[in-house]
């Protein structure tokens, strides 16, 4: 009996030992699994990890996170050593919209890769106009068009190490990360700076020297504007024409001499009638004879600007001829200064046509709010009531033209707008406010 029992205690603890071999073996096999779940890395210690890999795409998770940490943590590693991990950090940052990212922004524009610097422009631009870089287009250049005077998207005062960090990348090796610099400058108002563009007015790469002149017109003034005389006999078509125009945006009085030159040298060329559209806007006493002549041409452009340039003398003389013609006029931009000149008389109800314009093709579009910001104070009250235009065009491009001079008094009629159903129109109303609280 005890030997059986003996017999089977041993099959039994045999059996046991296999048993336990089987379940150690099982266990080793499963260690691995277990560990890597045990030891798998959420978003914060994926920012830690020694690949250079999980870093880059725990910073673009966590950008995209939104979450309450997400700024310091990404900001931690401004400096990492791998390149891609720095760019992942830099848009997760530039996404966040935070004003506190911008130090970091400033890390990055001191960057060894120029690719980083470049992108750490969009990101400081990003920050501080709230708007996303769209993926098909260089994301300054949508707001740095030569003809256009700057919008009003600056939501809050400008650090001025970043113009500082602006102003020195003008300086930069790569012509590229000039270029954006000059543009980040015009965009953020950089009128600190201007002096700065002056000698970029001289670079050797055409879009930089171009990108400067865009952005002097921006933020210099008249004697920062005297720099740009030399340039309209530029190499460069796109240097030379932005020049021109910038003359006359900038009221270079000096400059008008040459611009009459200009003009007279090939009144039909774009040259040319960029030369007479700056004496226009120069409208100076002298040049009534010229303007009288050129109010009566056949070519559209020319009697624009002649009609522009008697406007804004004040040559109310003209009054019932323009009013006439105005009737008769079938050029849609040519009606538009007609308006522009007779409200500047003193017939207000003319207003109506100007603003309408702002629902009207992208050049009268342009032509109209020109002439809206020209107006300033002098629109109201009668403009206030186009904010309730069904056209969004014309309700969006009123609160962008209206916050861009600060009038003030604007405020109280743009400030429902920021509720309003088009989202467009919701965005400007929310700028101008801003914009214009700040100035109140």
């Amino acid at each position: 009996m005890n030997q059986m029992f003996l017999h089977g205690w041993g099959i039994a603890r045999q059996a046991l030992g296999v048993s336990l071999v089987a379940l150690a073996l099982c266990a080793l096999d499963a260690g691995p699994v277990f560990s890597a779940e045990l030891l798998q890395e959420g978003p914060v210690d994926g920012l830690k990890s020694e690949n250079p890999a999980v870093r880059r795409r725990t910073a673009t998770d966590l950008g995209k996170s939104k979450s309450p940490d997400a700024l310091p943590r990404l900001a931690a590693l401004v400096r990492d050593p791998d390149a891609e991990v720095r760019l992942a950090v830099l848009r997760g940052i530039a996404s966040l919209r935070e004003l506190a990212g911008v130090p970091s922004m400033v890390v990055f524009m001191a960057d060894s890769m120029s690719r980083l610097r470049s992108e750490a422009i969009d990101g400081v631009v990003e920050i501080y106009t709230r708007r996303d870089r769209p993926r098909a287009s260089k994301f300054l250049s949508i707001f740095s068009d030569g003809r256009d005077k700057p919008e009003p998207m600056v939501l809050t005062p400008v650090d001025l190490q970043v113009y500082r960090s602006l102003a020195g990348l003008l300086k930069d090796s790569d012509p590229d990360v000039r270029e954006s610099a000059a543009e980040a400058i015009g965009i953020l108002g950089g009128t600190e700076v201007a002096v700065d563009l002056l000698g970029a007015l001289g670079d050797v790469t055409t879009n930089v020297r171009a990108a400067a002149v865009t952005a002097l017109v921006k933020v210099g003034t008249s004697a920062d504007g005297e720099a740009l005389s030399p340039l309209i006999g530029d190499p460069s078509s796109s240097v030379r024409r932005r020049a021109i125009a910038g003359l006359g945006r900038l009221r270079v009085a000096e400059a008008a001499a040459g611009l009459r030159r200009l003009f007279g040298t090939s009144p039909d060329s774009t040259d040319g009638i960029l030369a007479l559209s700056a004496l226009a806007q120069l409208a100076l006493p002298e040049d009534r004879p010229l303007f009288q002549r050129e109010a009566l041409q056949p070519e559209a452009s020319r009697r624009r600007a002649g009609i522009e340039g008697l406007a804004r003398l004040g040559d109310t003389g003209n009054e019932a001829r323009f009013k006439r013609a105005f009737q008769r006029e079938k050029n849609e931009e040519v009606r538009a200064a007609y308006a522009f000149a007779i409200f500047l008389f003193g017939d207000r109800p003319f207003i109506d046509t100007v603003v309408m314009g702002l629902g009207g093709s992208r050049d009268l579009f342009r032509q109209s709010r020109a002439y809206v910001e020209e107006f300033g104070n002098r629109a109201l009250p009668e403009v206030l009531d186009y904010l309730r235009e069904p056209d969004a065009r014309i309700r969006a491009g009123l609160c962008d033209a209206l916050a861009n001079v600060g009038v003030v008094d604007a405020l109280s009629a743009i400030e429902p707008l920021v509720r309003d159903r088009d989202q467009q129109v919701a965005a400007s109303a929310a700028r101008a406010v801003a914009i214009l609280r700040r100035q109140r």
